[in-house]
């Protein structure tokens, strides 16, 4: 329910017009993966502004569907969805402080990454660098191993402030 003075609920985030809050999506969300309230509370800070945070690592390696809940602004640690093998559909946080790891990928079809990653991103099964955007930032190691010589040349010149990282 929406909060009568501001519209909103500090301890659920914001609601909308039906009433539910985003905390209630990412609780459902939960439910369907085989994780509970308490793993919400522990992994997840929701803010007034609807907006989600994630105070440190969020494992989701055992996820096979790319189905996170929109809302994730930024996780403070690592990202890991080792066993996505499609990322069309999937919703990935604006900024990534720690490492993102989305090694099984062999396309980058509907892959928007993050604008930032702290740390480093694994994409080590891409099969072709067809519709890669990198982000504007990337502090740590960037892994493209699987791709061809011509595909990371041309990702070198299309991203210059990353073309010592590909290798």
């Amino acid at each position: 329910m929406k909060c009568i003075k501001c519209g909103f609920c500090p301890t659920c985030g914001r609601s909308d017009d039906t009433g539910s809050s985003i905390k209630d999506t990412f609780l459902n969300w939960a439910k369907a993966i085989g994780e509970n309230e308490e793993w919400i509370e522990d992994t997840f800070t929701f803010h007034s502004d609807g907006t989600v945070t994630v105070e440190g690592n969020l494992d989701l390696s055992f996820l096979k569907e790319p189905n996170i809940p929109e809302g994730i602004v930024r996780v403070n640690g690592d990202l890991y969805l080792s066993r996505l093998k499609s990322a069309i559909g999937l919703n990935l946080p604006k900024e990534i402080w720690g490492s993102l790891y989305l090694y099984n990928l062999t396309s980058a079809e509907g892959l928007t990454l993050p604008e930032k990653i702290g740390s480093s991103l694994d994409l080590s099964s891409l099969t072709s660098a067809i519709g890669l955007n990198l982000p504007k930032e990337i502090w740590g190691s960037l892994n493209l191993h699987s791709l061809k010589s011509d595909d990371k040349q041309i990702l070198r010149v299309k991203y210059p402030q990353h073309a010592e990282k590909i290798q």
